[in-house]
């Protein structure tokens, strides 16, 4: 979990539909990590949800649906 994810740049800049990047507050994956590829990805939206893990879609199920269908809009 401290080395990945490992996307080529180029491959999440040629991403052309919407992108939600959702994270955890205390998720393992390294924050930075969420960051640059919500930053690679134009357009994308990027979601960190306060006081939850990498479980988030089970620990706040709400939170996912309601930004997916913001994203949808």
């Amino acid at each position: 979990w401290l080395t990945q994810p490992q996307f080529p740049d180029d491959d999440l800049r040629h991403i052309t539909c919407p992108a939600l990047v959702m994270a955890g507050e205390r998720d393992e994956i390294l924050d930075a990590h969420t960051r640059l590829i919500a930053s690679l990805i134009p357009g994308s939206r990027l979601v960190i949800v306060p006081g939850t893990s990498h479980e988030l879609p089970m620990e706040k199920p709400g939170v996912v649906v309601d930004a997916i269908e913001e994203l949808c809009r």
